[in-house]
């Protein structure tokens, strides 16, 4: 057997294993070192049996971490060509996950695969932590088979149904994208705020976490103003301002000390950063448009460049995302918990926004569950999981099993994958928008029902 189809073969295993916890929530209550230890096993396993990753990430990362070897300028070297869009810290990971694959003869991909992997976990025992905070936990059940089935743990629940999800489990171990990393420190800055936040020491942790979170990969920065807005008095805000830029500044002068660069190519290459337009929202619409036409003979819609398109709207879809975000903080981030917050900024960039990356679907998840957003984080992984293994199979399983079809063929099937995904996110939104919350002060007492619907 193939590894491509034992990874495959996995993922659908493990969706399968998701979802029949989320439908059945049994009665389960486990310790939180047994679901970490779970949620490494289950992202491991594909991470060794797989050869590779991404192929673009894969290279990606090898040519920055030789110019970081090298004592080259990652952002203007001609070789990098943008391959690293970030404030520079993750570069540092990469080099020293190439510098062990040489000196010790180990497969790279799986070793830069590692520290985004340890992270999933660390997210599965930082939900069980929260949910023990809000919800309380019950003791382990007796083995009584006379006794009613147990009500499921709040705690164990959210954990599980983090480290069973197969949308962070392909990110990190099969895609072999790092967000998983500023993810937890986004996860561990609402953590301080929600529980220390209403004390100077957590303030300045919670800038801390999420500065870092941004040095390492920048998009963590959406969630900025939702805090500063939701905290009281100046003297507050400005401490967790400066403190979220602490690690970015810090970050940018070890890069200057050290390696030949300007502070405009550091920035410069992180503004300009646009991920891949055409294959989600409505660039895979505007793609499926055209596909049609050319397929129906409408020869006027011929001339009609991709290339102009698409940059007519990446640059039209950064302005509508910059924009309802800017609306959202304005009108309605004071009025909301940062955690419904946190949630919606996410939901508003995913349906607005133009260039798309795989690697974004998996920010979501954790939110959700700390939400307690069951029943459309349901619809959500469904819509996701087929989308997710439906690029598997056009990609690491080519040759297997899609090789009857054309490259634009694979395409159009990616791009008719995404829609219902889009859709789902588009109506959680809606909902989301739509629902009134009341606002937790940081260290409040817990929500009234843990596990609705």
């Amino acid at each position: 057997m193939s590894p491509a189809l034992v990874g495959f073969i996995w993922i659908v295993v493990v969706t399968t294993a998701y979802f029949a916890l989320d439908f059945r929530r049994p009665g389960l209550c486990l310790r939180p070192a047994t679901i970490v230890l779970l949620a490494l096993a289950v992202r491991l396993l594909p991470a060794v049996v797989l050869p590779s990753g991404a192929v673009f990430d894969m290279e990606s990362y090898r040519i920055v971490a030789d110019l970081v070897r090298a004592n080259q300028d990652v952002y203007t070297h001609p070789d990098a060509e943008s391959r690293h869009p970030y404030l520079p810290l993750q570069m540092y990971v990469m080099a020293l996950a190439r510098w062990l694959s040489l000196s010790f003869d180990l497969p790279f991909a799986l070793l830069v695969k590692l520290p985004p992997i340890l992270a999933d976990a660390a997210i599965a025992g930082l939900l069980y932590q929260a949910g023990r905070k809000l919800w309380g936990a019950r003791e382990l059940p007796a083995n009584d088979p006379a006794q009613a089935p147990p009500a499921p743990d709040p705690a164990t629940f959210l954990a599980l149904l983090y480290a069973l999800n197969p949308i962070p489990l392909y990110v990190a171990a099969y895609h072999g994208q790092f967000d998983a990393l500023p993810l937890l420190c986004a996860l561990l800055a609402w953590y301080w705020y929600r529980f220390h936040g209403a004390a100077a020491g957590g303030q300045l942790a919670t800038g801390l976490f999420l500065g870092l979170g941004i040095l390492d990969k920048t998009w963590p920065v959406i969630f900025l103003p939702l805090f500063l807005l939701r905290l009281h008095g100046v003297a507050a805000k400005a401490r967790l301002a400066a403190s979220a830029a602490l690690p970015v500044v810090a970050g940018l002068a070890v890069y200057l000390a050290f390696w030949p660069g300007t502070l405009w190519g550091v920035l410069g290459t992180v503004l300009g950063y646009h991920a891949v337009a055409g294959w989600w929202g409505y660039t895979a619409v505007l793609n499926l448009l055209k596909a049609a036409a050319w397929q129906s003979g409408f020869a006027w819609l011929r001339p009609l460049e991709p290339a102009a398109l698409f940059a007519l709207a990446e640059r039209s879809g950064a302005y509508a995302t910059l924009a309802a975000l800017g609306i959202f903080y304005l009108t309605l981030g004071h009025r909301r918990d940062v955690l419904d917050g946190m949630l919606t900024v996410i939901l508003l960039l995913f349906t607005v926004t133009a260039g798309f990356g795989v690697q974004y679907l998996g920010w979501i998840v954790p939110l959700a569950l700390l939400a307690r957003q069951f029943r459309p984080l349901r619809w959500y992984a469904g819509m996701v999981a087929l989308l997710l293994e439906g690029t598997y199979l056009m990609s690491l399983m080519r040759g297997w099993l899609p090789e009857a079809l054309s490259p634009l063929e694979r395409q159009i099937f990616i791009w008719l994958l995404s829609l219902p995904a889009w859709l789902v996110t588009i109506a959680w939104l809606g909902d989301q928008l739509s629902r009134r919350y009341r606002v937790e002060e940081p260290a409040m007492g817990p929500p009234a029902s843990p596990l609705p619907g």
